[in-house]
């Protein structure tokens, strides 16, 4: 059943409950008083159904709604744990990348102060 058949069947019955409303009023009771009664009561529980109805579907629109935004949320947060991940992963690869540095450099120093005590011994030497 499409939304639309939904809004113009309630249109129907709004009008059928406004129509027999009028004729079925306790006001205007006077012949056949006990099926007009029958009828009034059978009109007033349908406008209690309609209106339940009515409030079910707002709330089901509301829910839709309140669904999607969650989702939406639910998709930026994924995205940003995701990029959070990302910047983590980034730092311990850029900590990694640093102390391979350091070590690189701490062996070319230890290797020119190795060279540079050898070149001392041999000037000493010659």
């Amino acid at each position: 059943m499409s939304k639309n058949s939904i809004e113009e069947d309630i249109k129907i019955i709004e009008k059928y409950l406004s129509h027999f409303k009028k004729v079925c009023s306790p006001e205007m009771l006077k012949k056949d008083e006990i099926i007009k009664v029958i009828q009034y009561k059978e009109i007033q529980a349908l406008q209690h159904i309609l209106a339940d109805y009515k409030k079910v579907l707002k709330e089901n629109e509301e829910l839709k709604e309140t669904y999607k935004s969650e989702k939406k949320m639910k998709n930026e947060y994924v995205k940003l744990y995701q990029d959070l991940l990302l910047k983590e992963n980034v730092i311990s690869i850029q900590k990694i990348i640093a102390k391979e540095v350091v070590d690189i450099l701490k062996q070319i120093l230890q290797e020119l102060l190795e060279s540079e005590e050898k070149n001392d011994k041999n000037n000493k030497k010659g």
